[in-house]
């Protein structure tokens, strides 16, 4: 069966940087994005997820990405959809050794952790006005 999560690509006031996520369990960096639960629409895991594992409500939604679809791990494939949005709130992590950071939009590509994360980031570029 697919898996689907939501998340979000979190564009900084000053339209700048980008908020990603390091989590220290997987030891890798990312987007905010989770699983989508049952029964809930994919705009309300991505708010959910947000605010679960930043601290920070979505203010506006800028652009529906492109679904990031992958074969994951346990080799089930899985799509996550991505909205780019700006956000209003105080950074708060989830889990012990997570770390949140504004990465400047043109370093992060190289933070991600992800070849295909990587791909997906420049393929959306363009959406970052």
């Amino acid at each position: 069966m697919e898996k689907s999560k939501a998340g979000s690509i979190i564009l900084s006031e000053d339209k700048k940087s980008i908020l990603l996520i390091y989590r220290g369990k997987q030891q890798d960096y990312t987007f905010p994005k989770g699983h989508v639960e049952e029964n809930e629409k994919l705009e309300e895991a991505m708010r959910r997820e947000v605010l679960e594992e930043t601290g920070l409500t979505i203010k506006e939604i800028l652009a529906k990405l492109p679904p990031l679809i992958y074969i994951d791990s346990s080799d089930k494939k899985t799509s996550t959809y991505y909205w780019l949005c700006s956000a209003t709130g105080t950074l708060k992590i989830e889990k012990d050794g997570d770390i949140l950071e504004w990465i400047p939009i043109n370093e992060v590509k190289d933070k991600l952790s992800y070849e295909n994360l990587k791909e997906y980031f420049e393929s959306i570029k363009s959406f970052i006005k």
